[in-house]
C-alpha cells in the first residue's frame, strides 16, 4: 500500500493523512452496518449471517454465545435516561457499571451529597472488595458540597482530586470503567446528585470499546492528561476545610480558588506527580549527581516543577541565580509569573533575553560554561532556521535544517545563530567559557600542505569563536599533571589576550600519591 498523503471521500472533501484511517473505518463499518441493519430489520437472522460469513469468512452459530465470564450490563451501547415508569434509570446503569469494573474513573464538573446518599453502599462493597477509582470534579460556582468531598475523602480505594481553575468553566461528566474486556465509558450530561442519578431529564450515551471507534482510549487519555496537569488539586482534608469556610462568606458565582489562597499565603502546594518528582531530584543530588531530565507531558505542570526544585536547591544558597530556556516569549513570561510567585522573588528581578533583544534584570551570573562547542552548534541549528525563515530568500521556506540548503548557503546563518546566542550569554555573566574538542586540518600554506588544531566546529565557524573570545587555551595531559596553553604559533588554537596568560603553559591541576587532585585555577582567574 502506497504513503497515504491526501485522499478524498465520497463527497470530495479532502481528508488529510492524520485523519484518513478513521475515516475508512468509518465508511467500511457504515456499508455493512447498512446492509446487515435491513436483513435484521425484518427478522431475517440467517440471511444476515451468511451475508456477514460470505464477506468474511467467519462461521456463527445460531443462537450467538457470549462469553459468560464478560457482562455488557445491557446493550453495548445505548442511550440511557431517567425512565420512572420502567423503573430504569442512570443510578441504576451506574451501580451496574460499578459492581462490573476493575478500575472507575469518573469526571464530573460537580458532586452533590444527595448523590453521594444513592451510592453509599456500592462505594462500601467497591472498598471491601478493594476495587480502585479516581475521581476529578470541581468546586465551579461553589456547587460541590464539602460534605460529599469528605465522604469520597473517607474511602481508602478512591483517590479525589479537584480541577482547580476559577477563570474557566468545568462542565465534563464522564464515567469510565476498565473490565477484563469490553470497557466502556459513559458520556452525557449527569452529574453526581440525586436528581441527575435517579429522576432529572438527563441524556447519557453508554458506549463499549472497540476496533472501529476507541473512545474509551480516547476519554481515558485526556482524563489522564486532566489528572496529571498542574490544575488537579489532591483532595485533602485542608482544601475542604477552606472550601466550606469559603463558601459561607462568599456568594455562589464567584467561585473557589484553593490555589489562588495558598499563593497569598506564600505557599504553594505540589501536585503528587511534582511531589515525586521533587523527592527524586532531591535524592539523585544527595547522590552525587548534578545532572538530570525531567519528562513529562504537555500540561503537567513543569514550569511549576522547575521553580519549586529552584527553590528547594537554593534553600540554603544565598545570592545564588539560576537560568531558565524557553523557546517562545509567552513561555518566558508565564516562568517570570510561576518562579517570581514560588520564589517570592519580584518579577522586575529577572531578566529576560529573546530574538536577540535583552531585558537584562538585576541579577548577572559569575560564571557560565557550556560543554561543548559543537553542541553550541547543534542547539543553535533551529534558531538558525528561524533566522534563515525571517530573511526575504527564506520567508517561504518549509524546511528545519539549514545544512541542506544549496550551495552551503546555510551555514552563513549558523554562524549568524551562534554569534547571537554568545552575545547573549556574554551579557549575562562576568565570565563566559565555552569548552570544546580540538581536531587536525589541513592547510596550503604557500604550496606546502601543513596540519593545524582547530576547534571542531563546521567551516568558518571555528576562527568565529575562537575570534570572539580572550583567551583560548589548549588543555592537554602531561604525566599526573593537567596543563593548560596559551603558546601560540606552533599551528595550533592558543592566543590570549590578558598579559598574565598570553604567551604561559600552565599546571592547572596535579594528581596526588593519595588519589586526590589539587588544583591551581587562580593561576588563570585573577581577582
Amino acid at each position: 500500500m502506497g504513503i497515504l498523503n491526501e485522499k478524498s471521500n465520497k463527497n470530495g472533501i479532502v481528508i488529510n493523512a492524520e485523519n484518513y484511517p478513521e475515516t475508512l473505518k468509518f465508511e467500511i463499518l457504515e456499508y455493512f452496518s447498512k446492509n446487515i441493519s435491513s436483513f435484521i430489520n425484518e427478522n431475517a437472522y440467517q440471511e444476515a449471517l451468511s451475508y456477514v460469513e460470505e464477506n468474511t469468512g467467519k462461521k456463527f452459530e445460531v443462537p450467538l454465545r457470549i462469553d459468560e465470564t464478560v457482562s455488557f450490563n445491557g446493550r453495548l451501547n445505548e442511550l440511557i435516561i431517567n425512565e420512572k415508569a420502567k423503573f430504569m434509570n442512570f443510578f441504576v446503569y451506574l451501580k451496574n457499571e460499578l459492581m462490573n469494573c476493575k478500575k472507575f474513573y469518573f469526571i464530573v464538573s460537580f458532586i452533590k451529597y444527595s448523590g453521594i446518599q444513592l451510592l453509599i453502599s456500592t462505594l462500601d462493597e467497591l472498598e471491601a472488595l478493594g476495587i480502585q477509582g479516581e475521581i476529578i470534579t470541581s468546586v465551579y460556582l461553589n456547587i460541590t458540597d464539602p460534605k460529599a468531598l469528605r465522604k469520597l475523602l473517607s474511602y481508602k480505594n478512591i483517590k479525589v482530586k479537584i480541577y482547580n481553575n476559577s477563570n474557566e468553566s468545568f462542565h465534563t461528566k464522564a464515567y469510565l470503567f476498565e473490565k477484563e474486556k469490553y470497557h466502556t465509558c459513559i458520556i452525557g450530561s449527569s452529574n453526581i446528585s440525586q436528581s441527575a442519578l435517579y429522576s432529572a431529564e438527563e441524556w447519557n450515551v453508554k458506549l463499549t470499546d472497540n476496533d472501529f471507534f476507541d473512545i474509551y482510549n480516547q476519554s481515558f487519555n485526556q482524563f489522564q492528561k486532566l489528572w496529571n496537569s498542574n490544575e488537579a488539586i489532591e483532595l485533602t482534608e485542608d482544601f475542604i476545610e477552606k472550601y466550606e469556610e469559603y463558601k459561607e462568606k462568599n456568594r455562589p458565582q464567584n467561585t473557589f480558588d484553593y490555589r489562588k489562597i495558598q499563593t497569598e499565603k506564600k505557599k504553594f502546594i505540589p501536585n503528587s506527580m511534582q511531589t515525586e518528582i521533587l523527592e527524586k531530584l532531591k535524592n539523585t543530588r544527595e547522590s552525587g549527581n548534578n545532572r538530570g531530565l525531567v519528562v513529562a507531558a504537555t500540561g503537567t505542570g513543569k514550569t511549576y516543577l522547575a521553580a519549586m526544585d529552584v527553590k528547594e536547591f537554593f534553600k540554603n544558597r544565598k545570592n545564588s541565580s539560576f537560568l531558565f530556556i524557553a523557546h517562545r516569549e509567552e513561555l518566558l513570561d508565564n516562568a517570570i509569573r510561576v518562579f517570581s510567585d514560588i520564589l517570592h522573588i519580584e518579577k522586575e528581578n529577572f531578566g529576560r533575553i529573546f530574538s536577540g533583544n535583552k531585558e537584562v534584570g538585576h541579577n548577572f551570573y559569575n560564571r557560565i560554561t557550556i560543554d561543548n562547542a559543537t553542541r553550541l552548534e547543534e542547539i543553535c541549528l533551529s534558531y538558525a532556521a528561524t533566522l534563515y525563515r525571517q530573511s526575504p530568500v527564506g520567508k517561504n521556506w518549509k524546511g528545519d535544517d539549514v545544512r541542506t540548503l544549496p550551495n552551503g548557503s546555510g551555514y552563513f546563518y549558523i554562524r549568524q545563530a551562534v554569534r547571537k546566542v554568545i552575545d547573549m550569554f556574554k551579557e549575562l555573566c562576568d565570565e563566559f567559557i565555552l569548552v570544546g574538542h580540538v581536531k587536525d586540518v589541513q592547510i596550503d600554506n604557500n604550496g606546502e600542505e601543513l596540519s593545524e588544531m582547530a576547534l571542531d566546529l563546521v567551516g568558518k565557524l571555528s576562527a568565529i569563536v575562537c575570534g570572539e573570545a580572550d583567551a583560548v587555551g589548549l588543555v592537554y595531559r602531561k604525566g599526573n599533571e593537567t596543563h593548560i596553553s596559551f603558546k601560540g604559533g606552533d599551528g595550533s588554537i592558543k592566543e590570549a589576550r590578558a598579559p598574565h596568560l598570553r604567551g604561559q603553559d600552565i599546571v592547572i591541576a596535579k594528581g596526588n600519591d593519595d588519589g586526590s587532585i589539587t588544583t591551581y585555577w587562580d593561576k588563570v582567574y585573577k581577582d
